[in-house]
């Protein structure tokens, strides 16, 4: 298997000034089903993901909780 390179763009983070809305914990339950999910909650999962990705990258393993 081939090395997979890291991203250079691993602090940018999706939505950061944009308007990023949890999704209910019904959702985070059930997931999605046949729907298109408010851009709000897109953006939350996308910039969740993000921040996640920059903290792995700043501190080379996430912090233990």
């Amino acid at each position: 298997m081939s090395e997979i390179l890291k991203p250079n763009d691993l602090n940018n983070i999706w939505a950061i000034n944009g308007v990023a809305t949890p999704p209910s914990q019904s959702k985070y339950s059930q997931g999605w089903v046949v729907e298109a999910p408010p851009y709000q909650t897109e953006n939350y999962i996308n910039q969740r993901t993000d921040i996640t990705f920059a903290h792995i990258n700043q501190h080379g393993l996430p912090q233990w909780d």
